[in-house]
């Protein structure tokens, strides 16, 4: 099973209810999924995910 290795959330100006997530796993994978519900609390949580170690993510 892939283990993930990055996080990004990508929010652009214009659309300020819209956030775009990208995983990126050990294998050279790429995810992409989006919402518009709670883009706020949902980067804030992945953030605080990402200052610990990601391979806590994976379990």
């Amino acid at each position: 099973m892939p283990k993930i290795t990055n996080i990004r959330t990508i929010r652009l100006p214009a659309r300020p209810k819209l956030i775009w997530v990208e995983l990126e796993t050990d294998d050279g994978l790429t995810g992409l999924g989006e919402t518009f519900r709670g883009a706020q609390a949902v980067e804030a949580v992945l953030h605080e995910l990402v200052q610990h170690p990601v391979n806590r993510l994976n379990k």
